[in-house]
């Protein structure tokens, strides 16, 4: 829990939001969405990670994997793998055990690209590497 929350608290250091403020007046960029819109659906797929291991212990319905796995696609690959450290949840699966911080290793690479030069996000990756021996 520990190296998820170390690891997660870098990760909002690289994505940490700037608002722009211009002639006395606060500023939104695109990127600046980005930044939110990342940090949104990596605490909503860490919360929905959290609500499918509820209904499992209750025997209630649950949540599809399909949905859970399109979440880490679509940006919320932290919140999964924090979710997945947190709550305990899908880490014998081999589809989440690999496939999450493959997902997250993806995305970093991404990153990297878009953003070169920029040694946190090389920082952030080697550890998730290092982590899960991959």
């Amino acid at each position: 829990m520990k190296d998820t929350m170390r690891i997660l608290n870098q990760w909002l250091r690289v994505w940490h939001v700037k608002i722009e403020e211009r002639n006395s007046q606060m500023q939104i960029t695109s990127t600046n969405l980005l930044y939110i819109y990342v940090i949104i659906i990596n605490v909503v797929t860490f919360f929905i990670y959290g609500l499918d291991k509820s209904k499992a212990k209750a025997g209630q319905w649950r949540i599809p994997e399909a949905q859970l796995i399109f979440l880490a696609v679509i940006g919320g690959s932290v919140g999964a793998l924090a979710g997945m450290k947190a709550f305990h949840h899908k880490t014998r699966k081999p589809k989440f055990k690999i496939g999450v911080p493959a997902i997250l290793i993806i995305q970093l690479i991404i990153i990297y690209f878009l953003f070169s030069g920029n040694e946190e996000v090389y920082s952030v990756i080697n550890e998730i590497v290092q982590m899960y021996n991959l």
